[in-house]
């Protein structure tokens, strides 16, 4: 699992690194007052960016076991993990409703 972890963590690093230049380029080409060259230019230059640069390809993991499925956004935790580390009293402000 830790694997993954790793992968996930270098493709975020990745979208992280061209979200910028992405968001200028796209910008480029939505805007009609330009000439048409610059802005095909500017598609050759999009389509020439790494594939894996694009904020799609992200999924969201739990940051202890790698789990992909049903993962609880704001603790970052799969709901197997977050019923373990909640049990245990180790999540702050998390416990188990009694009625």
């Amino acid at each position: 699992m830790k694997k993954l972890i790793k992968k996930d963590e270098k493709l975020r690093n990745l979208v992280l690194k061209y979200e910028n230049k992405k968001n200028i380029i796209k910008n480029i080409i939505k805007n009609k007052d330009l000439h048409p060259t610059f802005r095909w230019n500017a598609v050759l230059k999009l389509s020439d960016l790494p594939k894996n640069s694009s904020k799609v390809k992200i999924s969201n993991r739990c940051i202890i076991t790698g789990r992909k499925k049903s993962i609880i956004k704001i603790f970052k935790f799969s709901r197997i993990s977050f019923l373990k580390y909640s049990r245990l009293g180790k999540i702050y402000g998390a416990r188990k409703s009694t009625f």
